[in-house]
C-alpha cells in the first residue's frame, strides 16, 4: 500500500505533533481524501499488529496517538457509520 508522504506529516516525539497538526490546520489543507486518511489509518494499524510485541510504551504511545488523530480527521468524512465499528 502506498501512502503520498506530502501529505503524511512527519513525526519525531511528541512535542511535534502539536506543532505538525496546527501547521495543518494553518495551511488549511483540504486535498486530503477519505481515502487518503482511510489509507494512513490501515498503514499504522497494520504497522502496530505487525512490530507490536516489538514497541516500547513510548513508541507504542505514538502509534496509539496517530491512530487516534486519524480516526478524529476521519469522523466528519465518514458520519460515524464505520467509526464506531472498529477499535484502536
Amino acid at each position: 500500500m502506498m501512502i503520498e508522504l506530502d501529505f503524511v506529516p512527519q513525526i519525531d516525539s511528541s512535542n511535534q505533533i502539536d506543532e505538525r497538526c496546527l501547521d495543518l490546520q494553518k495551511k488549511k489543507i483540504s486535498q486530503v481524501s477519505k481515502k487518503k486518511l482511510e489509507d494512513i489509518h490501515c498503514s499504522i494499524e497494520s504497522y502496530l499488529g505487525r512490530f507490536q510485541n516489538l514497541l516500547r510504551a513510548g513508541n507504542m504511545r505514538y502509534i496509539q496517538i496517530m491512530l487516534i488523530l486519524t480516526r478524529a480527521f476521519l469522523k466528519p468524512l465518514a458520519g460515524d457509520r464505520n467509526l464506531k465499528e472498529s477499535n484502536i
